[in-house]
């Protein structure tokens, strides 16, 4: 597989093979890693499934328990509603590295906070900055464009309660909070 050449384009290709052959190295057991995950989880379910399937023989007691979970769940924006204050949600979503910002994908966030800034774009639109930790803060953009900021009147210093979806962060600057609704 390696053939010596002398000269330094023979040791620019020898090295160029041995890099390219330990990359490949590398990669080529990533498949398998995801294959492994993908049975766990198909067990996982089937196991889930099996106790399900003993449970359900419990009585229409607990299913109507858990129909009623439900209902307040999506009433509540699908369960998976966190409520915090603007400092705390400033942190807790500041502390999130890699991977584990995945955990809250698709969840909103029910917010309150003293407003720090309120900023008029170009188009009008109205976006406010919640007070965060230190000189950070929580960036809210609002669906209506921040028609109901204006509407009442919202300055800096008021309290404002609003949910919204999570948008992502700048790293010890703010955190972003999109399709926003004031409360």
């Amino acid at each position: 597989m390696f053939r010596r050449v002398r000269g330094p384009k023979g040791m620019t290709r020898t090295l160029f093979s041995i890099s390219l052959c330990a990359m490949l190295a590398t990669t080529v057991g990533c498949d398998d890693k995801k294959d492994a995950g993908k049975d766990a989880k198909a067990d996982a379910k089937k196991d889930a499934k099996k106790a399900g399937d003993a449970k359900k023989a419990g009585g229409d007691a607990k299913k109507a328990d858990a129909k009623a979970g439900g209902d307040a769940k999506k009433a509540d924006g699908g369960g998976d509603l966190l409520k915090k204050d603007s400092v705390e949600w400033y942190k807790e979503y500041m502390a999130v590295k890699g991977a584990a910002a995945m955990d809250y994908m698709g969840k909103k966030v029910e917010l309150t906070g003293k407003v720090k800034k309120v900023i008029t774009e170009m188009n009008d639109a109205k976006k406010v900055w919640l007070v965060g930790e230190g000189e950070g803060w929580v960036s809210l953009q609002f669906t209506d464009n921040g028609a109901a900021v204006k509407e009442k009147n919202i300055a800096e210093g008021a309290e404002l309660t609003a949910v919204c979806d999570i948008g992502g962060a700048d790293p010890g600057k703010y955190v972003m909070m999109t399709q926003c609704e004031l409360k």
